[in-house]
């Protein structure tokens, strides 16, 4: 008579591959959390730089021929035309949006002047919810510093 080999998995051999998976998930878990606040600031700091930079770019070209600005609010980093966020012309607006966690206080408004491109200078601070932050300071020169 033969012997049959037993054929699949044993429910040990299950239990065994799930608590493998699962330690796994346990250990990358923070790991990526951690990955993807880090990137969240640095994307929201790339973005607030570069709409500064865009901002003073078209004042020192004379685009329209008048300033040009940014507004930082929550969640939300607003280019604009004019010579305050107050005083604006809506319609040529640029929004880009940053994650709602990302908490960023300090100077909120910078107006560059026509031609020269400098502004009053001031600091942001951002903050992700795990409490990393980021500092960018803008002089009055209107460079930025990160």
């Amino acid at each position: 008579m033969r012997w049959r080999t037993p054929q699949g998995f044993t429910m040990i051999d299950i239990m065994l591959a799930i608590a493998i998976v699962t330690i796994l998930g346990a250990a990358i878990t923070p790991m990526v959390h951690g990955y993807l606040t880090r990137g969240n600031l640095s994307s929201t700091t790339r973005d607030i730089i570069a709409a500064a930079r865009y901002a003073q770019a078209q004042s020192q070209a004379g685009v329209d021929n008048t300033t040009w600005g940014i507004y930082v609010n929550s969640g939300n980093i607003t280019v604009y035309r004019g010579a305050s966020y107050a005083a604006r012309t809506a319609t040529y607006d640029q929004n880009v949006s940053y994650p709602s966690g990302t908490v960023v206080t300090g100077t909120a408004e910078y107006v560059f002047a026509r031609r020269t491109g400098r502004t009053t200078g001031g600091t942001l601070t951002l903050t992700s919810p795990s409490l990393l932050t980021q500092v960018i300071t803008v002089n009055s020169v209107g460079m930025v510093d990160y």
